[in-house]
């Protein structure tokens, strides 16, 4: 595929998107270094150690035969291995768990704090901006090991018996992982210093904020000693 006429619109977009991603993870942590950096230094500390983990462990499959040269486990410890990173990149099965138990919190919260709303009893007994917040950051937290885990694989199949397949589209993977990297970054770096955003894009003029606060304190006229948690939310 050296002279192929694919290669002349393929690598040299894959570069550019490539490079515009990486920008914007520099972008996104350069943002959130004054909001968050212990958040941001834990985090990255984390992803590499995933990615040097990972990688570590490709090498040390290659070198004792762990797997077979059509990429199957041909021992033990390859079952092991497969069933590890099994564990850290089904993303889809984690998000189905916490979709679901954040709905047995917010869809009777919401259903209860609406119909006593109408008495003047809307008082919502479950913080349900926090259960969001955790909810969203434990599924950004899981994006990391699964991109972490493509990034090293990457990286370490060029030097395996059973990679040499997916070689053409490494650019394409390559491009997938540092998207998921970048979404799960964004996620919990907003997740953690939701506050200090707020602060300073100095939201509580807003006339949409107004509304729904004003809305609020009607569904609560009849409790009026407890204070509205719309502004905490």
């Amino acid at each position: 595929m050296e002279n192929h006429i694919l290669n002349y619109i393929y690598f040299p977009y894959c570069s550019i998107v490539l490079l515009i991603t990486l920008a914007s993870i520099s972008y996104i942590i350069k943002i959130f270094s004054e909001l968050c950096p212990n958040t941001i230094k834990f985090t990255v500390y984390t992803y590499f150690m995933t990615v040097h983990t990972v990688a570590f462990f490709l090498f040390v499959s290659e070198k004792l035969s762990w797997f077979a040269e059509n990429g199957k486990p041909s021992s033990v410890y390859g079952h092991y291995f497969l069933s590890v990173l099994g564990f850290f990149i089904d993303v889809k099965t984690e998000f189905y768990i916490i979709l679901s138990v954040f709905s047995f919190i917010f869809v009777p919260m919401s259903l209860s704090y609406v119909v006593c709303g109408l008495v003047g009893l809307g008082r919502i007994p479950v913080n349900i901006g926090k259960a969001l917040r955790i909810s969203i950051l434990i599924y950004a937290k899981s994006l990391l090991p699964f991109s972490a885990i493509g990034i090293a694989f990457l990286g370490g199949i060029s030097f395996t018996k059973w990679g040499k397949e997916i070689h053409t589209f490494r650019f394409l993977y390559l491009i997938s992982c540092l998207l998921v990297t970048l979404f799960s970054l964004f996620l919990i770096f907003v997740t953690t210093s939701w506050r200090e955003i707020l602060i300073k894009a100095d939201i509580s003029d807003k006339k949409i904020i107004k509304m729904l606060k004003k809305k609020n304190d009607f569904m609560m006229r009849k409790e009026p000693k407890i204070k509205s948690r719309l502004s905490d939310e």
